[in-house]
């Protein structure tokens, strides 16, 4: 028979008359549904319970970090539920070094999913998340500076204290002298006295930035 001869009639469980269509709003739920066919004066009718049955729908996008980021600034992925809100949960993560490589230097693999409300868990997605190799083009070396000799400060070796004298910046950030494992760079600074009078002292101070590399 055609769809056209049915006559669907939905009431909730006070018997009053509700749209045929459920939403969020009805979740846990009873109603009476009621069918009739009206050419033979004939109907059924059950009892339905509103359940939500279907996992949440969950996006990753793959994103490239530089080797100073920290891997939990990137976002978790997007999960979306129709009946309501679902949460993200990291399923496994995995490492992988990428020795030589021209560009990163390693890449990390996520895989990830969603549950509702209601524990119903959706679908798996995988997200890799690529780590540049150390920017060379981002460093630049502090300027030359003038000290008042009743100012100088000196850190514990008897040097002239960097935090005072200026370090290389990488991006706009510090890098002061020390070890950079997630770069595979170390900062080490020399000093060269050129003058060393009484209220006169000139220090050339090179800095040396070195990657571990290949």
């Amino acid at each position: 028979y055609a769809d056209s001869i049915y006559r669907l009639a939905v009431r909730d469980d006070k018997g009053v008359p509700h749209s045929d269509t459920f939403t969020a709003a009805d979740l846990g739920k009873e109603f009476i549904v009621s069918v009739f066919v009206d050419a033979c004066r004939n109907s059924c009718w059950s009892r339905v319970l509103i359940e939500d049955k279907f996992g949440p729908q969950i996006f990753c996008e793959n994103d490239t970090l530089d080797c100073t980021d920290d891997l939990s600034s990137v976002e978790d992925p997007i999960a979306y539920d129709a009946c309501g809100s679902a949460k993200v949960k990291k399923l496994s993560e995995q490492i992988t070094d990428l020795d030589c490589d021209p560009e990163f230097l390693k890449k990390v693999t996520q895989v990830w999913t969603a549950t509702d409300a209601y524990s119903n868990a959706g679908d798996t997605c995988t997200r890799v998340i690529c780590i540049r190799r150390f920017d060379w083009a981002g460093l630049l070396p502090p300027a030359n500076i003038h000290i008042d000799c009743k100012d100088v400060q000196y850190d514990a070796n008897g040097a002239i204290d960097p935090a005072q004298s200026g370090v290389p910046t990488y991006h706009g950030q510090d890098l002061p002298a020390g070890s950079y494992l997630s770069c595979g760079v170390v900062v080490l600074f020399q000093d060269q006295d050129i003058t060393n009078k009484p209220c006169k002292h000139k220090v050339i101070r090179t800095w040396y930035v070195t990657e571990w590399w290949c």
